[in-house]
């Protein structure tokens, strides 16, 4: 079940992070996150743990900035 949420997430924050320019570290900075765990979560390797499933549904739903 994790795969199908994943893959999704993880294309939105590609988009997201090539549209503003950023690198992944300069991303995983803004969300507050490991590079090698975004890394992960973009790729939709394996499943992050429940804090940065946290992490970014705070940076994608409660600061509006994943929306860009």
């Amino acid at each position: 079940m994790q795969k199908h949420i994943e893959r999704p997430i993880g294309a939105m924050l590609k988009r997201y992070r090539q549209h503003g320019n950023q690198t992944m570290r300069e991303l995983a900075a803004e969300i507050g996150m490991s590079t090698p765990t975004l890394c992960r979560v973009e790729r939709g390797d394996g499943e992050p743990d429940l804090t940065s499933e946290l992490k970014l549904l705070a940076w994608m739903f409660g600061s509006g900035k994943g929306t860009r």
